[in-house]
């Protein structure tokens, strides 16, 4: 009986404080500090998979280029007049500037220590998506993939203090992953084939060696830089909420008592995109007063999907 009570004020108090369909602010609070967080999250996974995406083609294809110079089109009557190495890893790290300006702003606003408590248990996660980052990106900007010498050795040593910073401040234990290495099917196997490539763009002789959607998934990788920038600069450091409103369904509040069930489903959310405040209506999300972080995480998953998840085909998410 005692329990029926407490949960029957408790239900009076969260439709009370609501004023109505609105959620109320100590709720709408938590929700965007948790929102927030998966968002905060999301940009340091999506680092991970693009610089990984960025190294893994680039390391590919330098491969395969000196391959079939050396080993195919060297041994045919006529050379083909084809693109330098040197044009050829420009168009390859285009991707890496942009990448690694995102991720040093991302490292530096997570450099002051009030920052830990905005990024919550994330933290651990978001450690781990760094080192993994930090190696994708010194290897992809190596002498051996076109960055110069003194470039490579500046890039590195930086990545090394600003994620050093991070992890002191985390004060959690460093992480490295893996490199796989992967290999491609060329489509340059015979000497007629070399000479296909003589007075080839550089991008045309890109796709033929490295695969038929290298220059797009380049170009990709470019795109969606953009979008995690554009979570960075709405999320990291930001003084406003990013949700600004939730507004609910009372006529379809649900509640019991075992197990304990307290739901409704949402009819719009605000939220903030930059400077730009916009509304989602017509959402299937239900607003969970007993398990807040997953509306949060719903809500947050939604606002990627379509502001940053958009699938490329051949590609996938980023």
């Amino acid at each position: 009986m005692d329990i029926q009570i407490s949960v029957f004020f408790f239900t009076a108090g969260i439709l009370s404080f609501c004023h109505g369909t609105l959620l109320g602010y100590t709720e709408l609070e938590k929700i965007n500090t948790l929102a927030t967080r998966h968002l905060m999250g999301a940009v340091a996974d999506g680092l991970n998979n693009l610089s990984w995406r960025t190294k893994t083609t680039n390391i590919i294809c330098n491969d395969e280029v000196n391959r079939i110079r050396k080993y195919v089109c060297s041994k045919c009557a006529a050379t083909p007049v084809v693109p330098p190495m040197s044009v050829i890893q420009q168009n390859l790290n285009r991707p890496l500037p942009k990448i690694l300006k995102l991720f040093f702003d991302v490292l530096d606003a997570l450099t002051p220590s009030w920052m830990v408590e905005q990024v919550g248990n994330r933290k651990y996660m978001m450690e781990e998506d760094f080192h993994r980052v930090a190696d994708n990106l010194k290897a992809a900007t190596s002498p051996d993939l076109g960055t110069p010498l003194e470039e490579s050795v500046r890039i590195s040593r930086e990545i090394d203090e600003k994620v050093g910073n991070v992890s002191l401040n985390f004060r959690s234990g460093g992480f490295a992953g893996r490199r796989k290495r992967q290999s491609t099917i060329t489509m340059v196997r015979s000497c007629s084939d070399c000479a296909n490539l003589d007075g080839m763009t550089t991008e045309d002789y890109i796709n033929i060696v490295c695969g038929t959607t290298t220059m797009r998934g380049i170009q990709s990788v470019m795109d969606f830089v953009d979008k995690y920038r554009l979570i960075f600069n709405t999320t990291f450091g930001g003084g406003d909420p990013v949700i600004e409103e939730v507004e609910f369904d009372e006529k379809t509040v649900v509640y019991q008592f075992s197990p304990f069930l307290f739901e409704a489903m949402i009819k719009m959310y605000k939220y903030r995109l930059e400077d730009s405040v916009l509304s989602q209506t017509m959402t299937p999300i239900s607003l969970k007063f007993h398990n807040l972080n997953e509306t949060a995480i719903f809500i947050a998953d939604e606002i990627l999907k379509k502001h940053v998840y958009d699938p490329v085909p051949g590609f996938g998410f980023a």
